[in-house]
């Protein structure tokens, strides 16, 4: 198949017509500094827009410059960040701010090459604070950007299986950039693959670049780019153990530094074994975690939640333990009262699990 070749003003002037009148309004857009952009980028990764609005400002009033996340605590991050999920981002953008202070006296850099040497930046983050933040022309290759180059150029194959794709369509979309308005133009491919560009049904009436598109021009948009199977749903039931004090405070343990949620703090957990009951899994937790013989009592709380594609059921069990905690299967313990919980960087689940309980009553 010969290769298609448009200039960037035919893809650059159709497009950015459309984001003028079309692009979504999204809060770290009015005023894309360097620091903004990084922490809505961070955000952005492996979560929906929509989503990350609230965390969004909730983080920039906790730490509104670099320098102030810098020299916050990890747990401190965490915690605000708590709720958002895939929490490797928080650290990550904890030591990124403490590294560019130390290496830059603060300033995030612009050049592309620089930026992908800072922690949890990789080529499409490195791009999008490039472009955005400091106009350089860079191109930011997303899920939606992918999508989008994939079908006007009709670009076979698997982006996610092949280096070989995946540099294509990059350098693709480094063909395609403008002169100018790179920021705009890279942020019009997002939102032209977030609402019309879409993977399976695409409203492909309604695109500006319809008349370009190599896939539309052959009927068969949506079998670009290949995609992966869905991967099988694995369900799991997770107990934990609500251990309390006579005075309220509440047994927390903090989770090992890699694996879900790692570092964060949980009431003790373990994941039910093959014809394993609640109760009995309770009684191990206490065991396995925090090196206690427990007396299992009612289930305080039960609820669902979806990790990648593991659907959770997580029960949390009253319990009564016996002698003192040590930390066996965790890096620490420690007795918090439910006025301290904010202050913590505790899990997602773990806290609907509480505010079941009627333990967690501060807002979000």
């Amino acid at each position: 198949m010969e290769e298609v070749v448009f200039t960037s003003n035919e893809i650059g002037q159709p497009l950015l017509q459309w984001y003028d009148r079309n692009s979504r309004s999204l809060s770290w857009r009015p005023s894309p500094s360097p620091y903004a952009t990084l922490v809505a980028e961070f955000m952005l990764q492996q979560t929906q827009a929509a989503t990350v609005e609230p965390y969004y400002h909730r983080f920039l009033s906790r730490f509104p410059t670099l320098e102030i996340l810098a020299g916050a605590s990890e747990a401190e991050v965490c915690s605000v960040w708590a709720g958002l999920g895939y929490y490797s981002r928080a650290r990550a953008i904890w030591r990124l701010a403490r590294m560019v202070v130390e290496r830059y006296e603060g300033q995030i850099p612009s050049n592309p090459a620089l930026l992908r040497e800072l922690p949890g930046v990789g080529s499409y983050t490195a791009g999008a604070i490039a472009s955005i933040a400091f106009g350089v022309r860079e191109p930011a290759v997303d899920g939606n950007v992918t999508r989008v180059i994939a079908r006007l150029f009709q670009i076979a194959g698997n982006p996610h299986k092949s280096v070989r794709v995946r540099n294509q369509i990059r350098e693709t979309a480094r063909r395609i950039l403008p002169e100018r308005r790179v920021s705009d133009f890279n942020q019009a491919l997002m939102d032209l693959g977030a609402t019309i560009c879409l993977p399976i049904r695409p409203r492909c009436g309604e695109c500006p670049l319809t008349t370009h598109c190599r896939a539309n021009m052959n009927g068969n948009p949506a079998q670009y780019p290949e995609r992966l199977g869905s991967p099988s749903i694995v369900e799991q039931t997770h107990v934990c153990a609500m251990i309390r004090r006579e005075n309220g405070d509440l047994l927390l343990c903090q989770r090992p530094n890699s694996g879900w949620w790692a570092s964060m703090w949980e009431m003790p957990r373990a994941v039910c074994r093959e014809g394993e009951g609640v109760y009995e899994a309770a009684v191990r937790a206490g065991i396995e975690v925090v090196g206690m013989r427990l007396t299992p009592g009612e289930v305080i709380a039960n609820i669902r939640h979806t990790v990648t594609h593991h659907r959770i059921q997580l029960y949390a069990v009253a319990a009564f333990g016996e002698g003192d905690p040590a930390p066996v299967g965790c890096r620490q313990i420690k007795w918090a009262h439910p006025d301290q919980f904010t202050e913590l960087a505790i899990s997602s689940p773990q806290r609907r699990a509480l505010k079941v309980a009627g333990l967690w009553t501060s807002p979000e």
